[in-house]
């Protein structure tokens, strides 16, 4: 793509390696940081947004640091794609802090994730714009509630898809959703609990509503399936996984659609907020209905969060979902 630059990135110490391929000319090697020093940053980085602090504003060493480790010898901007490594795959990247006046990254580039180093951004022919949603589920067993605000979230996306296909309280199954995708649906939603296994990391599930046999839908049961899907949105907590494997990322929701066909898939890397989620993803689909591709579409609807001037625009709230192609 004109003015698409990938990053790929191989932690190790006493020094960790990027590779930049850039829109034109010869791709470019850069030895960066250790992997201690990375990681030790990521995970401060991570636990100081999970505390609701907006490093931008409360002068986070972190999102500095970060950004000048692993993003500024790259002076990457516009259409950005990053093949991650380790303890980069709990990273949102759009949540650093980039110099002149300092601002997040987000601002100055449209980020996408490639979770395996097998993989590659792909376009494929528009099929279907039908919308399949699927949640707001009955209470489990195991104790995972209903969602107070899930039911919110799927009227507001259905309002914008008149012709699409609903699941929802009892009738949102495993069983049920999984029948359903095999139909042609241009997008798939979740709006529902998830659970991320880190030892076995395809019996994650997302948690819906029980039939005779289960109310997990498996990340193993969805790597089966056909999916056609230009976009698949998983609005719940960690869908992205919770264990990421050299050359495969993480492994979880993320991986398995897209091994399964899904052109297109956000999906959360923390818990998120079910009040501001919403108003979140109706703002995404707005944009998908205006023509955007599914990763502008995403980085609009942040940058309206971003730029609210209210509590929303901490990047616990909008920083939790990412892109993956």
């Amino acid at each position: 793509r004109p003015n698409a630059t990938v990053l790929f990135y191989w932690l190790d110490d006493p020094a960790s390696h990027l590779w930049v391929i850039p829109p034109s000319g010869a791709p470019r090697y850069i030895r960066i940081a250790g992997e201690h020093e990375i990681q030790d940053a990521v995970q401060k980085h991570t636990q100081f947004i999970l505390r609701a602090r907006d490093p931008l504003s409360d002068n986070s060493r972190e999102a500095r640091q970060l950004y000048e480790m692993l993003v500024a010898p790259a002076a990457a901007k516009n259409e950005v794609y990053i093949v991650p490594d380790g303890v980069l795959n709990q990273l949102n990247w759009e949540t650093l802090i980039a110099p002149g006046p300092d601002h997040y990254w987000i601002e100055d580039a449209t980020i996408s994730v490639i979770p395996s180093v097998s993989a590659a951004p792909v376009s494929r022919p528009r099929g279907s714009d039908r919308m399949l949603l699927v949640g707001d589920a009955s209470p489990s067993s195991d104790g995972f509630g209903r969602l107070k605000f899930a039911g919110d979230e799927m009227t507001r996306i259905a309002s914008l898809f008149p012709n699409g296909k609903t699941l929802r309280e009892s009738g949102a199954t495993p069983r049920s959703a999984a029948e359903a995708m095999k139909e042609e649906f241009g997008y798939i939603h979740f709006a529902a609990h998830a659970s991320a296994n880190r030892l076995r990391p395809l019996e994650s599930a997302v948690i819906l509503s029980s039939d005779s046999l289960s109310y997990k839908l498996y990340a193993r049961d969805v790597v089966a399936l056909p999916v056609k899907a230009k976009l698949v949105t998983l609005s719940a907590c960690q869908a992205a996984g919770a264990r990421s494997f050299k050359g495969e990322g993480l492994i979880g929701f993320a991986w398995a659609f897209l091994g399964a066909g899904a052109e297109n898939v956000v999906a959360t890397l923390w818990e998120v907020d079910d009040a501001s989620t919403p108003q979140l993803m109706e703002q995404m689909y707005r944009q998908l209905r205006l023509g955007r591709t599914p990763a502008v579409a995403l980085r609009e609807a942040k940058l309206a969060l971003l730029r609210s001037g209210t509590a929303l625009r901490k990047p616990f709230f909008w920083g939790a979902f990412l892109h993956f192609q």
